[in-house]
């Protein structure tokens, strides 16, 4: 079996603008924050009550189920067979509403024995069918298991009938590799009357990941439109070039610096209009293309143009950079540069500064048109981190705001070798009409089984949890991540999780996870908070302030960021994209 070969790096970063409608949202959660109270049960399993719950809610479990569908808890998420990092914020876990209030419910996650337990009250009205366990508990718990595939169930206790009703377990697992760093999304919501915006949410670094709005006040064009959308991200996550005005400017901004001020000041600014941007691996260079399809180079540090010596670039649209800068890859042949029906997945070689080889076209959209997705349009192509494989999206249309779109994910070698796989497992299974815009994580971990994972982000409409606490029924764009297995297969992805810390009442989409954006030791800086090792001080040689490793009293804990494995205090954990992650076991 051939692998794809793993390295650490980051992908080259781009997302698509779109327009569209905010679906009603729902409220937030009745459950709240849940105080973690350890409890009794079987040796090493870790018991905990949700806030209102009884304490002799055990009590009701002791006897034997029963089978009854009809009043069994069904659960809605997570989703049967689906893969986590090893430190995935805890799972919202949500289940079909059933019963009434009194009724006891047991959250239970088990491998060979139980593992980690809660009893959640119904508590009436405000009741969500929803619990999410502690981080502490999870993390553990997620420890403990390895990589062995657990069950994940929700038993109900019927106070009316006094009896146990068995629900239907899921099945996980954790892979043995951890991801962590910043999420940027674009987000349909109401923005002081403006709909678009870039968020970002942090991902395994500790707390309770939310959006956070972190260019709170983008310039506006001259109707006072603020609307944010298509970005791009240096490969380190530092820089983001953002279109401004539906496309009509833009501007790259330094996001380890505070944005939030009312007229942000970005490295530079241009008044081209442009849709989509690839930086170079070392963000000397942006692909920029426009409206109409043209494609041109800027200098990623001053905005200028950069000559192309060996003439102008081919149309095109959603550029992707390969991390390792040998190639570049592209969407011909479009009919349109961002609301595209048609389109073909091309690369071009980096064959030089700034001189790029004759354009390759590896797929057409028109091959697949007997796939469950149907459509001529491939789109969205993103290079894996190493550089060796290009996830793309093909289906009917880009557009989700209409509503007969169809799309689903496949994965090509990027040297045009062997057929496209689709990834039927992250698109929804073999017959899956709705999966949209992939884009690798910069991670390979170790994955579940023998072999290597990567980790790859999408958008789509389908149901995520209850109509309670999530988005069944609504059609809402979430974003996913799928692990998808570096060795060749049938089928390499895996069932995805959501991503944690979404606004489920927002539409999200065109996701891009970077490392953590900080500055690198030796970096120059103007306070800690820039700095990945929380150390910002005076360099005796140079006179300037530069990052530098802390001091052993500030060493970095698990899910701080760091510049170096030296800087972590536990030397069981490693420095993985930023942040102080535990070694792969």
């Amino acid at each position: 079996m051939r692998v794809w070969g793993a390295f650490f790096a980051a992908a080259s970063l781009v997302a698509a603008c779109e327009s569209g409608t905010l679906a009603p949202g729902g409220d937030d959660r009745a459950d709240g924050s849940v105080a973690p109270v350890d409890g009794g049960g079987v040796a090493g399993e870790v018991v905990r009550f949700a806030p209102g719950t009884p304490a002799d809610a055990p009590d009701h479990f002791r006897r034997a189920g029963v089978t009854d569908p009809a009043r069994a808890a069904v659960v809605d998420y997570p989703l049967d067979r689906v893969v986590f990092p090893r430190n995935v914020h805890p799972p919202d876990v949500q289940w079909e509403p059933v019963g009434a209030e009194g009724d006891v419910f047991r959250v239970r996650v088990a491998g060979a024995s139980p593992l980690l337990t809660a009893f959640v009250a119904h508590r009436g009205a405000a009741f969500q069918h929803a619990y999410g366990f502690d981080p502490d508990a999870w993390a553990a718990m997620a420890d403990r298991a390895g990589t062995r595939e657990l069950t994940l169930s929700v038993d109900r206790w019927d106070a009316a009938r006094n009896d146990v009703v068995n629900g239907s377990p899921v099945r996980l697992r954790f892979a043995r590799g951890s991801i962590a760093g910043a999420v940027y999304y674009w987000t349909l919501g109401d923005f002081g009357g403006t709909q678009g915006r870039v968020l970002r949410v942090f991902q395994g670094t500790g707390g309770t990941p939310r959006p956070e709005n972190f260019l709170p006040t983008p310039p506006a064009r001259p109707d006072g439109n603020r609307c944010a959308a298509c970005h791009g991200l240096s490969r380190d996550g530092n820089r983001l070039a953002l279109s401004l005005g539906d496309g009509q400017f833009g501007g790259v901004y330094d996001v380890t610096t505070d944005l939030t001020g009312p007229d942000p000041t970005p490295v530079f600014r241009f008044t081209e209009g442009w849709f989509f941007a690839a930086f170079n691996p070392e963000g000397s260079r942006i692909l920029m293309t426009d409206p109409g399809q043209r494609a041109f180079l800027l200098d990623g540090r001053t905005g200028e143009r950069v000559p192309t010596p060996d003439g102008p670039l081919p149309a095109a649209t959603h550029p992707a950079w390969a991390p390792d800068g040998r190639t570049v890859a592209y969407v011909s042949n479009a009919n349109d540069a961002w609301n595209l029906s048609r389109g073909d997945l091309a690369t071009m070689a980096v064959t030089g500064a700034d001189r790029f080889g004759p354009p390759r076209v590896l797929h057409r959209g028109s091959d697949a048109t007997a796939a469950p997705e149907g459509g001529i349009m491939d789109a969205y192509p993103s290079f894996s981190p190493d550089s060796r494989l290009i996830a793309f999206q093909h289906g009917t249309r880009v557009l989700l705001s209409a509503s007969d779109a169809a799309g689903a994910l496949y994965v090509l070698h990027a040297d045009g070798s062997g057929a496209p796989v689709r990834l039927s497992n992250a698109s929804g299974g073999p017959a899956g009409t709705d999966a949209w815009y992939p884009s690798f994580t910069p991670f390979v971990t170790p994955g579940a089984d023998a072999g290597d994972t990567y980790w790859l982000l999408f958008y789509g409409r389908r149901d995520y949890g209850n109509a309670l606490a999530g988005t069944r029924g609504t059609r809402r764009r979430q974003i996913w991540v799928s692990a998808v297995a570096t060795a060749e297969g049938a089928d390499p992805s895996s069932v995805p999780y959501w991503l944690p810390g979404q606004d489920v009442a927002q539409e999200n989409a065109s996701a891009f996870w970077a490392p953590r954006p900080c500055r690198p030791n030796s970096a120059t800086c103007s306070a800690d908070a820039q700095c990945c090792s929380g150390n910002c001080a005076d360099e005796l040689t140079s006179g300037q302030r530069v990052c530098r490793p802390p001091p052993p009293e500030g060493c970095r804990r698990r899910g701080q960021s760091c510049g170096s494995s030296g800087d972590c205090c536990d030397r069981t954990l490693e420095c993985a994209g930023g942040v102080c992650l535990p070694t792969p076991g």
